[in-house]
């Protein structure tokens, strides 16, 4: 991962393996299903879905810091149409490896 795919192309940072702590305060800067979130909840929610997309490193990272849990209650309806989609995209990006997809299927 720490390679571009095309000789001479930029490395996207969600390739970029990311310590578990800055995972981790990404996954405590999620938005709070009962109120509206804010712009610096929307950009963590946003960092965390391109980061899971990118690396496995963060998808674990993710469910370990409590990540399905909080996903989870975002996709209630009452939620803003744009946090529940991004809640929604980075549940998938978790899925996307069997250990992901264990802990989605536990919460």
């Amino acid at each position: 991962l720490s390679t571009p795919s095309r000789p001479g192309q930029p490395l996207a940072s969600r390739k970029v393996v990311q310590s578990t702590e800055r995972i981790r305060a990404l996954v405590e800067s999620l938005p709070k299903a009962s109120c509206e979130a804010q712009e610096r909840e929307i950009f963590a929610l946003t960092a965390l879905r391109d980061f899971c997309c990118g690396a496995k490193e963060h998808r674990e990272a993710a469910v370990l810091s409590g990540a399905v849990p909080k996903l989870l209650t975002l996709l209630v309806p009452s939620s803003e149409a744009e946090v529940a989609a991004a809640a929604a995209q980075t549940l998938r990006n978790i899925a996307a490896d069997r250990s992901g997809a264990r802990a989605l299927q536990s919460a």
